[in-house]
């Protein structure tokens, strides 16, 4: 409701809250009739798997894969990018592709689908409806899972050499940006980590860029595993932006981060 320009001004007399699913009720018996085993899932995947869209992204790669090293939904996203379409014989990187763009037409128009007749690699449509990646919608298709349009959509801004900062600069300040940012960080985080300083600290030093923003980034800053390399950004972070690294240093809940500061402090 907060996301919606019709709706998040609207006065509501009763709201209902939708809780994540129960793991032993209610997510087990999914992985039992999956054949599952439980134990072969870290503390991490089981809280992701309370989520009812991430459970069902779950199920595309239920048995296709080893599950013990996904511990994060962008883990589970990228795990089903990888599995489901770029290995997919049928689909591959030219499936891919056309997803971005996609994605990118989603986000740009604020749209939940697109005219069929956009989308520009119409021999790996009935794939990607039968894998559970499109939805068919007479006239027009829609992603499944809107957490993959999300990853989908970042993929394309970095192939097209967008950084974090030039990326959510594209768009209005607006909360419905945040999972976009928000996953783009993830993403340079595991696959250009070489660029995650630099980045960061152009995104947290740019005026024009949301608060809001910067605090999202920073709180997520909080979620990762820390590496020795760093301690640099947490350095410039204390220094230079107190305010966001108190907003980080609030939402730090690893211990492993503790340890980062027991050593390098």
């Amino acid at each position: 409701l907060k996301y919606d320009a019709l709706l998040r001004n609207t006065n509501w007399s009763e709201q209902v809250a939708i809780a994540d699913f129960d793991f032993e009720n209610e997510v087990l018996p999914f992985l039992q009739s999956w054949q599952i085993n439980d134990s072969d899932l870290t503390a991490d995947l089981k809280n992701v798997l309370c989520v009812p869209q991430y459970l069902r992204l779950f199920e595309l790669i239920a048995n296709k894969v080893s599950v013990e090293k996904i511990n994060t939904s962008f883990q589970l996203q990228e795990t089903v990018i990888e599995e489901v379409i770029r290995k997919d014989n049928q689909l591959g990187e030219s499936a891919l592709d056309t997803l971005q763009k996609m994605a990118s037409y989603c986000v740009t128009n604020r749209s939940q689908d697109m005219p069929k007749l956009r989308f520009s690699n119409q021999s790996v449509l009935p794939r990607l409806i039968s894998q559970d990646i499109l939805q068919d919608r007479q006239d027009k298709i829609a992603f499944t899972h809107q957490t993959l349009l999300d990853a989908l959509m970042i993929r394309d801004a970095i192939s097209n050499n967008q950084s974090l900062e030039s990326f959510t600069l594209s768009f209005p300040p607006l909360p419905y940006i945040r999972p976009f940012v928000r996953s783009y960080f993830f993403y340079l985080r595991a696959h250009i980590p070489e660029q995650f300083f630099k980045q960061v600290r152009e995104f947290l030093s740019n005026e024009n860029v949301a608060y809001h923003l910067k605090r999202l980034v920073v709180e997520s800053l909080a979620e990762i595993i820390p590496e020795d390399k760093d301690w640099g950004l947490l350095r410039w972070l204390f220094n230079s932006q107190p305010d966001l690294f108190r907003r980080f240093f609030w939402r730090t809940q690893n211990s492993i981060w503790f340890t980062v500061f027991i050593e390098k402090w």
